[in-house]
């Protein structure tokens, strides 16, 4: 909580909307992970969920 995403391939997908899964370097371990934007009432994204697992 409070952790700001890395500007990678997940920052990339969710700040536009959309889920990322994929390999992702989590401050320098590989992890496979899922990223889902939230949304308030508005429509602007004002967090993620995360889910992910070490390689």
């Amino acid at each position: 909580m409070g952790t700001q995403l890395a500007r990678n391939a997940a920052y990339e997908a969710v700040s536009k909307g959309s889920p990322y899964c994929g390999p992702i370097d989590v401050l320098g371990t590989a992890f496979d992970a899922c990223y889902n934007p939230i949304k308030d009432a508005g429509g602007k994204i004002i967090g993620t969920t995360y889910v992910g697992h070490k390689k």
